[in-house]
């Protein structure tokens, strides 16, 4: 079967996103236009209070919970924060780098 997910929690500082990650619906409208015709559709769900601060935002499109999959599944999600630049550099994807000097 064929599926796509996007998870992610509450951002620290939203004012230094993107303008796609300025809000849940944004970023969802961008997923359904790419995702949402796969197997059964793309649907949004947000988890947690946000008066209690942390929320989790997660989008899910295709078949990704088909009633025949019963089996048992795990995943882990790490959260890092508080990283220095040095090390995140690394994660980042710089157009500079690509472009040629010619």
């Amino acid at each position: 079967h064929l599926e796509r997910r996007f998870t992610r929690s509450s951002f620290d500082k939203p004012e230094l996103q993107p303008k796609l990650h300025a809000s849940f619906d944004d970023e969802t409208e961008f997923l359904e236009q790419y995702f949402g015709s796969l197997g059964n559709g793309g649907s949004a769900y947000i988890l947690g209070s946000k008066l209690k601060g942390v929320q989790w935002h997660v989008y899910v499109s295709g078949d990704a919970c088909p009633v025949q999959d019963a089996a048992p599944k795990a995943s882990l999600e790490v959260c890092m924060t508080q990283l220095s630049r040095a090390h995140c550099e690394e994660h980042f994807y710089r157009t500079e780098k690509f472009v040629s000097s010619a």
